[in-house]
């Protein structure tokens, strides 16, 4: 039974946290670069840097899902992820904030290959389907965790930086429950 594996809950509760934290940040990208002082348009092209860099991303680490290890590719996207709201926390110049968006981006698009690669490898093929579906309401309930911890201490401090520190943790987090997951290409 795929829920009575403990690998199951450890993929689960690590991929929930990295799209938990990245949504989160993902919709609050804009309001944070317009706190920090720059205009609408500067401010909205954020959103188009993650996502031309996930483009980027999914090319990429498609290859690294075929190639390394899944858990370091996975690692790798985490780290990416973790870097990019440590840099972002600091509230740096544009230039900076435009680079750790595009190591988010990088990552928000690297993680799916992975996460699917790493599936078929813990579970098979003939289970795929399954696993992926039942690993859904997991990740919904921390993804449902991400927005409301966001806005609380974005409304405590009125700084996005606590949560962006909180955030880079949770990466650390997720990353460490990835330690137990035994799979033949981890």
């Amino acid at each position: 039974n795929i829920l009575r594996n403990a690998n199951f809950w450890w993929l689960a509760s690590s991929i929930g946290l990295l799209f938990s934290t990245y949504t989160a940040i993902l919709s609050n990208m804009t309001p944070y670069a317009a706190l920090l002082g720059h205009d609408e348009a500067a401010a909205s092209a954020l959103i188009m840097v993650i996502a031309i860099s996930g483009l980027v991303g999914k090319l990429l680490f498609g290859v690294a899902a075929d190639v390394l290890s899944h858990k370091m590719a996975l690692w790798t996207a985490q780290l990416l992820v973790g870097i990019g709201f440590v840099v972002l926390a600091l509230e740096p110049g544009y230039p900076i904030i435009v680079l750790a968006c595009v190591s988010i981006g990088l990552a928000a698009g690297g993680m799916l290959p992975v996460w699917g690669g790493l599936i078929a490898s813990i579970f098979g093929l003939q289970s795929y389907g399954r696993a992926f579906g039942l690993m859904g309401p997991v990740i919904t309930l921390l993804v449902m965790l991400g927005f409301p911890l966001a806005g609380r201490l974005y409304d405590v401090t009125g700084s996005y930086s606590l949560c962006l520190w909180v955030f880079a943790a949770l990466m650390a987090i997720a990353a460490l429950l990835l330690f137990p997951l035994k799979s033949p290409r981890s």
